[in-house]
């Protein structure tokens, strides 16, 4: 059979859309080019093509799994999630067999899985890095001790798996063929299997010498901050924080979860002064971008030292209710967190709950240690009655 390709000026070959194809390493297999959309299998890239949309889609052969049981992801959450297409269906359980054999229950964990896969994959699309390796070449800290290497040990599956060092671990624990046919774990049927390997045991993608950190469910606890810290072990930069972001929200939307919190690391310091490893958009003062694990965004939050006079005029009248009355007990609670209260050097704190009359609760010298304050503000009542704001203002004057 005689096959024609058409090229453009730069190189690049024009429609072979339907045309067989082959992987690269023996022993050979075969498919065709498709859109990578309606792909059910591996989706190998091939940059010469025009199209990048278009790949080598190699049907998986594998037993298609049973859906566990244990894990509560139905198919149409799972669409929600990853989009409704040939291949995402196909994908389903691959993905939740690779969920059962990480133990993953909780949705946080699954919702931030999920997310990395996402982003991995380019929204499920590919399973197959689309380069020639050159980056990776002479990189012996990813074991590519030969020249060919670069190439043939590129990042593929489902959570990047790269270098002969982590093919070579992936050969023991998941497939003995691995080395060998690197673009086994461009299939679905093995590419899951190890994304769950990976989360179980958290190796590290960019560098083979690493000590591995364990399972990743540990920094799945739903805030901002931990979800950080997983990227940075699953990916092992930021680069493209913003899109895993927004995979991971929409991850915890589908799945009726709540927007996350910001949280935080550990104590840190930078010189004299002491405060908390946050990321960059947490830290409402002074940072410094030394002093904590792990590279930007995260750094560490400077506890605010200056000294402020601090009075909160807080609203008990019959119309907040006992609910939002808490509520705001618990934000100037909140607030306070972030001073160095003390008297008589450090931030003074005052606070007047109203209704009808204004009350002063304690006054600047009422309290002298910071949790004095803490346990105060906790221990105020909520007390209906009008809202004469105006009186609590004068009184505060």
């Amino acid at each position: 059979m005689l096959v024609v390709f058409t090229s453009t000026g730069n190189g690049k070959l024009e429609s072979v859309n339907g045309l067989k194809c082959f992987s690269k390493y023996p022993p050979y297999s075969y498919g065709y080019y498709m859109e990578a959309a309606d792909c059910p299998g591996a989706t190998l890239r091939n940059s010469t093509l025009k199209d990048p949309n278009i790949v080598c889609c190699i049907l998986d052969t594998a037993m298609i799994p049973s859906i566990p049981p244990n894990i509560h992801v139905s198919l149409q959450a799972y669409l929600n999630m990853v989009g409704d297409t040939t291949r995402t269906r196909a994908l389903y359980p691959f993905y939740m067999q690779a969920l059962s054999d990480a133990g993953m229950t909780s949705k946080r964990e699954i919702a931030a899985f999920t997310s990395q896969v996402l982003y991995q994959t380019s929204g499920m699309k590919y399973s197959e890095e689309n380069t020639y390796g050159q980056e990776y070449k002479g990189k012996k800290n990813l074991g590519n001790s030969n020249k060919a290497d670069a190439r043939k040990y590129i990042s593929r599956g489902f959570l990047p798996l790269i270098g002969k060092h982590m093919y070579r671990l992936a050969k023991y624990s998941v497939n003995d063929k691995i080395t060998r046919q690197p673009e086994l774990v461009a299939l679905p049927s093995v590419g899951f299997k190890v994304a769950a390997w990976l989360w179980l045991n958290g190796y590290s993608s960019a560098d083979n010498s690493s000590v591995p950190t364990g399972n990743l469910g540990k920094f799945c606890n739903g805030t901002e901050y931990s979800f950080v810290e997983l990227s940075i072990n699953v990916q092992q930069d930021t680069a493209g924080i913003e899109t895993l972001f927004q995979y991971w929200r929409h991850s915890l939307k589908v799945l009726g979860l709540p927007c996350p919190s910001e949280g935080k690391g550990p104590r840190c310091s930078q010189g004299k002064k002491e405060g908390w490893c946050k990321l960059v958009t947490s830290c409402k003062g002074e940072y410094s971008t030394t002093g904590c694990p792990g590279p930007s965004p995260i750094t560490c939050c400077l506890d605010c030292r200056n000294s402020i006079d601090l009075a909160f005029v807080l609203d008990s009248s019959g119309s907040v209710r006992a609910s939002n009355f808490q509520l705001g007990l618990q934000f100037i609670i909140r607030v306070c967190q972030y001073f160095d209260i003390a008297y008589p050097h450090g931030t003074r704190v005052a606070l007047i709950r109203y209704h009808t009359l204004p009350t002063i609760m304690f006054s600047f010298n009422t309290y002298i240690k910071k949790q004095d304050v803490l346990d105060a503000i906790s221990d105020i009542p909520y007390q209906a009655g009008g809202t004469r704001t105006d009186k609590a203002l004068l009184e505060a004057l």
